[in-house]
């Protein structure tokens, strides 16, 4: 009973660890269904009516959490969570709520805007609270490990679409920015870099800030590395997207860290330099649309 128990803690574990992948199939799913195979087992009548490989994945950890809940296999931490967390749940089902009410429908385009609700506010919500009360630290540095992995390898794929356009979509909108792995379901034209800063500006974050306290620590092992690699590829990536918003995010949340890490006198001068290189990017953008 005992090792039954720990292989099935192991086990949801593993989906944790396996959730960055799956967000990876979602979005090939999503963006290129028309293009895999068996999805007439998910479709239905309209363009965005199917379930989703996130939706078996939720439904799947949901499940394995109440059954080990239920059978002592997994624990519930002691752990009291944030008011800051509270307050980002709050404001993300405010959020959430004021999209469903005044989101446009388009037939049969769009035409339930609680899908968006679910997968965009809901799911994560739900993840964030299974993690916090569920897991331990060590399982919860493999899920950035294998987030940093999956967008490493997003990055390679959407450079090689963007430079030699081989994979099915567009290479670029009609700016010039990278856009891939985005498909419009009308056209089959990409009109958005959206979904590539989404997927890469966290990673170019965890990576910078991770990176640079392994190396103050002279830590160059393996995932120094991966993520030296790593942070390289998303600032490509997030580079053609030309995404203000990511600058920004970039700009404010590393300005913040350098200002926490370091004493005040090394703060300004790095500050001055991620000033210096935000203001390059600007010189070399600024003409393009």
């Amino acid at each position: 009973k005992f090792i039954l128990k720990r292989y099935f803690l192991q086990f949801y574990n593993f989906l944790f660890i396996l959730s960055p992948w799956v967000i990876f199939a979602a979005m090939l799913q999503f963006h290129f269904q028309s293009f895999l195979p068996y999805q007439g087992i998910f479709k239905g009548q309209f363009p965005f009516d199917y379930r989703t490989v996130m939706d078996l994945f939720v439904m799947t950890l949901f499940i394995v959490f109440f059954v080990g809940v239920l059978s002592d296999s997994i624990l519930i931490n002691k752990a009291k969570i944030p008011l800051i967390l509270w307050l980002g749940i709050f404001l993300l089902v405010i959020a959430g709520i004021l999209q469903i009410f005044l989101q446009e429908v388009y037939e049969p385009v769009l035409n339930a805007p609680f899908e968006y609700f679910r997968s965009l506010f809901l799911y994560p919500i739900i993840f964030v609270l299974l993690l916090y009360k569920t897991l331990k630290k060590e399982i919860i540095e493999k899920i950035v490990v294998s987030y940093i992995i999956m967008v490493g390898v997003f990055a390679i794929l959407a450079l090689i679409q963007h430079f030699f356009g081989i994979f099915p979509g567009e290479q670029q909108d009609f700016t010039g920015r990278l856009v891939w792995p985005f498909v419009d379901y009308i056209t089959l034209k990409s009109s958005s870099a959206n979904w590539a800063a989404f997927f890469a500006t966290p990673a170019l974050i965890i990576s910078f800030i991770q990176g640079v306290n392994l190396f103050i620590k002279k830590d160059f092992s393996w995932k120094f590395w991966l993520l030296l690699i790593t942070g390289i590829l998303s600032a490509a990536v997030v580079y053609l997207t030309q995404s203000y918003g990511a600058y920004a995010a970039i700009f404010l949340t590393l300005s913040f860290f350098l200002f926490r890490r370091f004493n005040f006198k090394k703060f300004i001068i790095l500050f001055l330099l991620l000033v210096i290189a935000g203001g390059g990017i600007y010189l070399l953008q600024k003409t393009s649309y």
